[in-house]
């Protein structure tokens, strides 16, 4: 039954929206059975029990897998492959990406006063952080009262068997969120399978977090006894010198900070120095509301080992110390906020996004800067970035960002052309900043005429809509290939000025077909079908000359084309795009999509999941014997 019970677990955790957290998640489960197993191995000094726990618990893991394989082996191809994140040959972006939003030593001492690094304010829009991050916007903080029964309980390590791994979990975790400040990240990053297309291993602090609750939850399961031993004396050594510390940081944040950085920042930038300065005061308040909670649990334990105080009066004064603990923090991220000054585009500016939905054409639009926000209207949003996004995209997009800021107009207006971007939102106080090379001077009502095939339609509630009249269609033909080397000189090619896109298709490869003649306006591209849940396009091509039929979507190896049945080839085209080499003629192309894996693991998760089902109704039905008891 364990088996099933752990590969339930792991399957739910597949399918939750996190796979990152999920994996940090099972490498903690790993470390802590292997060190169990061990414990237990050197207590029985029996192999074969230990191989069939082993074994019970890898089935559990395998079955755990198999009923999320839809989930996982796809995508794991899939970020070692395509993704952002998976370098030119799958092998990651770089140690030093993988190793960004770490966590650094002043992250770690916050979990003692969570104020010593301090991190962003919402509620006063003051940013007290001075960490090496490049922002905080939360708290790794835990609360003292858990540090302070966490770490009680270590005086059991040799006694009690629950306290080691956990222990160790908890060092081996916090090493590893410390990224470049242990070797430990290092040797993931070499050694463990996917560990090389992550980051932010700062998010694996739930992994020392959880643990540390445990080992407070085992001390305060001996506290609640009916009659609690403990070393006295220790026990006032160990609390009066963590409010010594406590206190004279408290007295002497300055100093503290001072002595911190000489040790372990020596290279503070200044602008770190003058925020660190500026948390001082936070800090001694901090540091002193520590000292309080230390002195206030110290005395509670003393006089529970002293019994001086039953168990529930203990727990009575201890839970309003945790709960304002953790509230002070929990509080800085916890605000209401007026729908009011926040309203649904579709109420707030439903006229423009009338005017995007009215166009049937498959198309782009593209908000500079992010400073409109806009709801899922069109074929896609151009500035969405995801973590995971294919990586040329996410290349081509921060290109058309990059030259946005350096107000490079011509390449900008040709490379929206090329990316298909027929609408452009923005608020009106960056509407002299948005291609100021094509307002004309002039404007009349609101109304702003444009040169270069762009004009404003729609001007709702300080939001601007453009509509570019030059942006290519999701699917038509060129007539001249233009083919390049690398991947720098496609990008170059498509926002060069002899490039004109009406005309011209970037190719990294030799095209199937030679073709310099003007297109007419007979030849045209007829959309089918167009089903991008199936994955299926089916498209009419009509064409006087051989042509390049371009396909405005990313290129991708699971896209597979025939052209009246028979197999085509798709090339990549214009960076990011798809191109198929088309005869002259009447011709039916149709496009689909189909990932091998994607199905053979469908089956896989379907069928264990079935096994799953027969285990734990096997396991749970009731026996004979306890039949015929109840008979009886």
């Amino acid at each position: 039954m364990f088996t099933f019970v752990l590969g339930a677990g792991v399957a739910a955790g597949i399918y939750t929206p996190h796979l990152q957290m999920l994996y940090y998640a099972l490498i903690g489960l790993g470390l802590l059975f292997v060190v169990r197993l061990i414990q237990t191995y050197l207590d029985e000094r029996d192999t074969r029990r230990a191989t069939i726990r082993s074994a019970l618990a890898a089935g559990g893991i395998i079955l755990g897998l198999a009923i999320g394989a839809a989930g996982t082996f796809p995508a794991y191809k899939y970020t070692k492959t395509e993704s952002r994140r998976a370098g030119d040959q799958g092998q990651g972006v770089s140690l030093e990406y993988a190793q960004s939003w770490s966590l650094h030593p002043e992250e770690i001492a916050s979990l003692l006063i969570p104020e010593f690094v301090h991190f962003y304010k919402p509620h006063d829009r003051q940013n007290l952080y001075w960490g090496r991050n490049a922002l905080k916007l939360n708290a790794e903080y835990f609360g003292i009262v858990v540090l302070f029964f966490a770490a009680m309980s270590l005086a059991r390590i040799r006694t009690d068997k629950r306290v080691l791994p956990l222990a160790l979990l908890t060092l081996l975790m916090m090493a590893f969120a410390l990224g470049p400040h242990t070797p430990v990240f290092v040797a993931f990053y070499h050694l463990v399978p996917g560990m090389n297309v992550l980051r932010t291993p700062g998010m694996i602090a739930f992994m020392f977090a959880f643990p540390a609750v445990l080992l407070a939850a085992i001390s305060l399961d001996r506290l609640l006894d009916a009659r609690p031993e403990g070393n006295e004396k220790r026990l006032l050594i160990y609390g009066g010198s963590a409010c010594v510390l406590f206190g004279l940081v408290a007295l002497s944040p300055g100093s503290t900070i001072a002595a911190w950085t000489s040790i372990f920042w020596t290279d503070i930038p200044p602008d770190k120095a003058q925020a660190a300065t500026a948390n001082l005061p936070f800090l001694s308040t901090g540091a002193m509301l520590g000292c309080l909670w230390l002195g206030g649990m110290t005395l509670l334990v003393y006089l529970r080992w002293k019994q001086r105080i039953p168990a529930q009066t203990f727990i009575l004064v201890l839970l309003p110390i945790l709960l304002i603990d953790t509230w002070r923090i929990d509080k800085q991220y916890l605000k209401y906020v007026d729908p009011d000054r926040f309203p649904d585009p579709q109420v707030y500016i439903p006229s423009t996004l009338n005017v995007i939905e009215a166009d049937r054409a498959y198309h782009r639009t593209w908000v500079p800067a992010g400073d409109v926000t806009l709801p899922d209207v069109d074929l896609l949003t151009v500035t969405y970035h995801e973590t995971f996004i294919l990586r040329r995209y996410d290349t081509l997009t921060q290109h058309l960002d990059q030259l946005y800021r350096r107000r490079d107009n011509d390449r900008l207006r040709k490379l929206l052309n090329v990316m298909n971007v027929r609408y452009i939102a923005t608020s009106t106080q960056r509407l002299q900043e948005l291609l100021p090379a094509v307002i004309a001077a002039g404007s009349t009502e609101g109304n702003v005429t444009l040169r270069s095939g762009i004009e404003a339609v729609s001007n709702e509630r300080n939001v601007y809509l453009f509509r570019n009249q030059d942006a290519r269609p999701f699917f038509y033909l060129a007539s001249n290939a233009i083919t390049v080397a690398s991947e720098d000189q496609a990008i170059s090619a498509i926002t060069s000025e002899s490039f004109d896109p009406t005309r011209d298709v970037v190719l990294e490869s030799d095209p199937d077909i030679s073709s310099q003649d003007e297109l007419s306006t007979l030849e045209t591209v007829r959309v089918g079908i167009f089903d991008e849940r199936e994955g299926r396009i089916q498209l009419d091509v009509v064409t006087e000359h051989s042509r390049f039929l371009i396909i405005s979507q990313n290129y991708h190896p699971h896209w597979s084309a025939t052209i009246d049945g028979q197999p085509a080839r798709i090339e990549r085209a214009n960076y990011v795009w798809q191109a198929i080499s088309i005869p002259a003629g009447t011709h039916s192309v149709v496009l689909t999509y189909y990932d091998p894996l994607a199905v053979l693991c469908r089956w896989i998760s379907l069928i264990s999941t079935l096994i799953l089902i027969g285990g734990i109704v096997f396991f749970t039905r009731p026996r004979a014997e306890e039949v015929s008891r109840e008979a009886a």
